[in-house]
């Protein structure tokens, strides 16, 4: 893709968004609406591989995942928690001699149908009162520009994460105490990829004791589980350190690569420490 047919597209894209979601104020919204406003952006989002650095350590645990190794032992800087590796192990175990775009492919669908489930969620609790809630919610979520560039552009796994915790908090306010189990299930396999649901901890706490435990039961259930898998699929924990600390790194990237600038000269010597 040129320069120029990217920033081509890259417009039409958010001007679509822009035009459907206002339409949508006056309209009911249906499935076309969104196919139309995520088609540009799946063609930008197929047409590069992702960001260079986040892309290099997916392929790494793909890699490892075909050969059966440990992720802990890549040799990408990778501090994330175990749930992180095993969310890639299916697109190791099914891309046996594919090529580095190919799974690219493979991982950005992934984080495509999560990004849909995510907003098909949204939508019932944005707009409850709504007949057309669900496609409502994948048209002003789904779509959403920077959600798109952040799971699919960028190819980050915020968006699986982020569809696990909505759906751990809608069985958390069901009245039905075995979805309480299920609820406390998916936010610990959701805590399993990425710390920051974390913050969210309090409010899955709150409310009877009787319910509290057993939300507590299903995260540890669910952090349990990932762990266990972990274990038995690579055999050990080694570098189990590597996820409680980061270690600095020269970023090159935001506002000061945006404005052409360098660097402060501590921070590259911090991070080369």
């Amino acid at each position: 893709m040129t320069e120029l047919s990217l920033v081509v597209m890259l417009l039409t894209y958010v001007s679509l968004y822009v035009l459907l979601v206002y339409r949508a104020h006056h309209a009911q919204v249906g499935w076309l609406s969104s196919l139309l406003c995520l088609a540009p952006a799946l063609y930008i989002a197929w047409s590069i591989l992702g960001a260079a650095h986040d892309m290099s350590l997916v392929l790494e645990l793909v890699e490892s995942a075909k050969r059966r190794t440990s992720p802990w032992a890549v040799d990408h800087q990778f501090n994330h928690l175990p749930g992180f590796p095993l969310l890639l192990m299916p697109i190791g175990w099914m891309t046996q001699s594919d090529s580095a775009h190919a799974i690219a492919t493979k991982v950005k669908l992934l984080n495509l149908g999560f990004l849909v489930w995510f907003g098909w969620m949204a939508g019932r609790v944005a707009f409850p009162g709504a007949r057309d809630s669900h496609w409502r919610g994948v048209l002003y979520f789904s779509c959403h520009p920077l959600l798109v560039a952040v799971s699919l552009w960028h190819v980050q796994f915020e968006i699986p994460v982020l569809a696990l915790l909505l759906c751990s908090m809608g069985y958390w306010q069901s009245s039905a105490p075995g979805k309480h189990l299920v609820g406390g299930l998916l936010y610990g396999l959701a805590i399993s990829v990425k710390h920051w649901p974390l913050l969210a901890l309090p409010v899955l706490i709150y409310g009877s004791p009787q319910k509290a435990l057993r939300v507590c039961s299903g995260i540890l259930a669910g952090v349990i589980g990932v762990l266990g898998l972990h274990e038995v699929l690579n055999g050990h924990f080694d570098h189990f350190s590597r996820i409680l600390k980061y270690s600095g790194i020269p970023a090159n990237v935001g506002i000061l690569q945006a404005f052409g600038l360098s660097e402060p000269q501590w921070w590259i010597h911090c991070a080369s420490r």
